[in-house]
């Protein structure tokens, strides 16, 4: 009989509230898929019911929230799991 650790426990960047930054890898794939298939952020903003800031921030490198992250990948196909890999900072 095992009992599991706290160690054990896996902790995932979309179960807490927490701002990062993602990597460049990503951010190029985030808007390229915006691009490809909403034409324009203004487009995908309308869709995804986000704000443009937020967009602009992802896209820069600035720090943003990760639910906003997570909704805006989800729209765009991307896995959850892979994001997560390409978290460069957390705040």
């Amino acid at each position: 009989m095992s009992s599991k650790t706290q160690l054990d426990l896996i902790v995932h960047a979309w179960n807490i509230n927490i701002y990062v930054k993602l990597d460049k890898t990503i951010r190029e794939k985030i808007y390229t898929a915006i691009i490809k298939n909403y034409n324009s952020f203004n487009n995908f903003q309308n869709y995804a019911k986000v704000n443009r800031k937020i967009l602009s921030a992802i896209y820069s490198g600035s720090f943003t929230n990760v639910s906003n992250i997570i909704k805006i990948i989800s729209l765009l196909g991307f896995d959850k799991n892979y994001a997560e890999k390409h978290i460069d900072l957390f705040r």
